[in-house]
């Protein structure tokens, strides 16, 4: 079974065992192997938003989740809601399937939909606990097949998770306090995005009380948004090409800065009042080609004040590519994610005594440089990243 799953190697000679990726990542994120099977299966380089929930849905750890007595009733009338809502539509047929029901819960975290019983918001936490480590999984193999529109959407998919938001939905409705309709009023005001009133509350926050309190916000919600504004992430980024004299590799190095409010070496906790666990902040820096839709290299990371990650590009991953772009991708907002366009063309080179290890520690580098493992079933084994 693991072997048809792609999870292991045996040896037709000695029969020894050899882990391959999707067996490694399995081990490493405690999965049962018919879920990493399915997302060799499921998640190909063209994956919506839509494919992508109904794989994390389809994976085995969902597959004891309780669908009580009528809640199959239940779920057919949430389904409705949940279309009417602009949520994806599931197969009412199945609405005794535990895996239909983890979507309706789901979406209507994502669509902050009241929900019909008090035991679905129990089954919510229970869902919500498991889905980071499945998402974190998902995200390594994608890169792994060098995709990077699905691993970037993927990345969207933890957002909504930890907000308890639509990515469509502005940025802005993360703050507590703020509607739907405060965020028309803000945006005739010229402010239209998170950065921006979190620039306006930090530099100038009499002008941002009185947005706030045009847009119809008063008294103590004022004060609380302020306040969350003042500590929400804002990065200044820079990244670099490097090589060492008299070496092909070349490697991305790419420098972060938290401003504000310093906070010392350990990652602050993430602001998500949806989400049942307490959570570190956690960044994804990607490099990517976006005009052929490859992803060359991932590091995830958590830091402090500061950061220094260097991404490496095996020998010859760069060869006729000129415009490239470093993406810093949160893992846990909405609307505060960094593009940073580099040329491959323009390199610094650099001594060996000058090329020290960046000094975060992660456990998914970047894709292999050589691949011989078949376990790629999404888009054929052409689509791997060599």
């Amino acid at each position: 079974m693991l072997e048809d799953a792609r999870c292991i190697r045996i040896d037709d000679d000695d029969d020894s065992l050899e882990p391959l990726m999707l067996g490694r990542v399995a081990s490493y994120y405690y999965l049962q192997y018919p879920s990493v099977a399915l997302f060799a299966s499921n998640i190909k380089a063209s994956s919506s938003l839509e494919d992508l929930l109904e794989t994390l849905c389809g994976v085995a750890e969902y597959d004891e989740l309780p669908v009580r007595h009528n809640e199959d009733k239940h779920n057919t009338e949430l389904a409705q809601v949940v279309a009417n809502a602009g949520g994806f539509t599931v197969d009412v047929r199945l609405a005794e399937d535990p895996h239909v029901k983890t979507s309706l819960l789901f979406q209507c975290h994502f669509l902050r939909l009241p929900l019909p019983v008090s035991d679905y918001y129990t089954d919510t936490k229970s869902v919500l606990d498991q889905a980071i480590r499945i998402l974190q999984a998902m995200i390594d193999v994608t890169s792994d097949a060098g995709w990077l529109r699905t691993a970037l959407t993927t990345m969207n998919l933890m957002q909504m998770i930890m907000q308890g938001r639509m990515i469509s939905d502005s940025p802005l409705l993360m703050l507590p306090n703020i509607q739907s309709e405060h965020v028309r009023h803000l945006k005739k005001r010229g402010i239209s995005s998170l950065p921006q009133l979190m620039n306006l509350c930090v530099k100038n926050p009499q002008n941002a009380r009185k947005s706030l309190s045009d847009a119809g916000i008063n008294g103590r919600k004022i004060d609380q948004i302020v306040e969350l504004c003042g500590k929400l992430p804002v990065l200044n980024v820079k990244a670099t090409m490097e090589t060492v004299k008299g070496s092909t590799e070349r490697t991305v190095h790419v420098m972060i800065q938290r401003l504000g409010k310093k906070c010392g070496s350990k990652a602050p906790t993430s602001y998500a009042p949806r989400f049942p666990k307490i959570k570190e902040e956690g960044w994804w820096i990607v490099l990517g080609d976006t005009a052929n839709d490859e992803l060359i290299a991932l590091r995830r990371v958590s830091f402090g004040d500061q950061s220094n990650i260097k991404l490496t590009c095996p020998a010859g991953s760069l060869k006729a590519r000129q415009k490239l772009t470093v993406f810093v991708i949160s893992d846990s907002y909405l609307g505060l994610d960094k593009e940073i366009a580099i040329d491959s063309r323009s390199t610094i080179e650099i001594s060996d005594d000058e090329f020290d290890a960046d000094d975060v520690d992660t456990f998914w580098l970047l894709p292999p440089s050589t691949i011989d493992e078949p376990f790629w079933l999404g888009e054929g084994e052409d689509s791997l990243l060599t």
